[in-house]
C-alpha cells in the first residue's frame, strides 16, 4: 500500500487533466459509496438485532450471536489485556485485518488528486485567497458539524464515516487556514518551527503516536480506554491526544537540537544507502567481467 499508491498517482498525474478529473472523482466516489455502505449494513444489523422474530436467526449466526454477545470486536481482538494475544489474534485474523487497505487505496487516489488540483489552483499562492475562504467555509461551516454531530450524536453508527470521510473533509479546511497563515509571512514562527520539526521526523512521530498511545489506552498499559468510557469520551480522547501531541512535538525539537538525522528516518535512509551501495558494486563487478 504504501508505496504502490504514489506509484498510481504518478501515472494518473503524467495523463491529461480529463483523466486526472475523471480518475478522482471515481476514486471519491466508490470511496463514500464504499465507507456509506459499511456504516448502512451496521444499521441494518442492528435493526435486525431489535426484532423479536429475528433474534433465534442472528443468534444462530456466526457473526450475529458473537457480536450481539459483545464477544469479538471490530478488529477481532476479544481483550487488550496482553500485549502478545492482541499480536497473535492480528495474525491470526491477517487478511480480515487489512480490509482497510483496499479502502485507504481509493481514499488515497482521490485525495491525492484533490491535493495536485488544489495545489496548481493556488491555494499557497497569494492570488488563491478565495479558494482558501471557500474551502475554509465548507470543511469548517458543514465539516465540522456534520463530522461532530456524527461523534456525539450517533458514535455507534457512524465510525466509519467520521473516520474516513467527515474527518478528511476538515483537513483540507486545515490545510486551507495553515495556507491562509502563511501567504503572506516570511518567516515559519514559533508555531512554524515547532511542527516543521514533527514534519522532519514525520515517519518516527506517526509509529511513536501509535505506540504511546497503544501504552495509554490498552489494558496492558494504563488502561485509560476503560476509565474514559462513557458519555465524555470524545473529549477526554481529544485532551490525551493533545497532550500526545505536544510530547511529540518537545520530542523533535529536542532530538533534531542534538542530532540531525531522526530516528526511523535515520535506519531508514541507512537501509537505502547500503541496498544503493551493494546494488552499485554488483554493477561494477559485472562490468569489470
Amino acid at each position: 500500500m504504501a508505496w504502490s499508491l504514489p506509484l498510481a498517482v504518478s501515472a494518473i498525474m503524467i495523463s491529461g487533466p480529463k483523466a486526472q478529473k475523471i480518475w478522482m472523482i471515481a476514486g471519491l466516489t466508490v470511496h463514500v459509496l464504499v465507507i456509506a455502505g459499511m456504516d448502512l449494513v451496521q444499521l441494518l444489523f442492528q435493526f435486525l438485532m431489535d426484532i423479536p422474530d429475528k433474534t433465534e436467526f442472528l443468534n444462530d449466526s456466526p457473526v450475529g450471536g458473537r457480536a450481539a454477545a459483545g464477544e469479538v470486536s471490530a478488529a477481532g481482538v476479544t481483550s487488550t489485556d496482553s500485549y502478545w494475544d492482541m499480536v497473535q489474534n492480528r495474525l491470526n485474523d491477517f487478511v480480515g485485518g487489512r480490509m482497510e487497505i483496499p479502502i485507504m487505496f481509493f481514499m488515497g487516489i482521490g485525495l491525492f488528486l484533490v491535493g495536485a488540483h488544489l495545489y496548481h489552483a493556488g491555494i499557497f499562492d497569494e492570488r488563491g485567497r478565495k479558494l482558501r475562504l471557500w474551502i475554509m467555509l465548507l470543511a469548517f461551516g458543514v465539516g465540522v458539524p456534520v463530522d461532530w454531530a456524527c461523534r456525539l450524536l450517533v458514535p455507534d453508527y457512524t465510525g466509519a464515516i467520521t473516520r474516513y470521510i467527515t474527518s478528511t473533509r476538515v483537513t483540507f479546511g486545515i490545510l486551507a487556514a495553515v495556507a491562509a497563515f502563511y501567504a503572506r509571512k516570511t518567516d515559519t514562527g514559533i508555531l512554524g518551527t515547532a511542527l516543521s520539526a514533527v514534519g522532519k521526523m514525520a515517519l518516527t512521530c506517526y509509529i511513536l503516536q501509535n505506540l504511546v498511545a497503544s501504552i495509554i489506552f490498552y489494558d496492558w498499559g494504563f488502561g485509560v480506554a476503560n476509565r474514559i468510557a462513557g458519555d465524555n469520551t470524545v473529549w477526554w480522547t481529544m485532551v490525551i491526544y493533545l497532550g500526545i501531541a505536544g510530547f511529540l512535538i518537545g520530542l523533535s525539537l529536542v532530538w533534531l537540537r542534538f542530532f540531525k538525522p531522526s530516528l526511523v528516518e535515520w535506519l531508514w535512509h541507512g537501509m537505502f544507502d547500503g541496498i544503493s551501495a551493494a546494488l552499485d558494486r554488483r554493477q561494477q563487478r559485472i562490468q569489470s567481467r
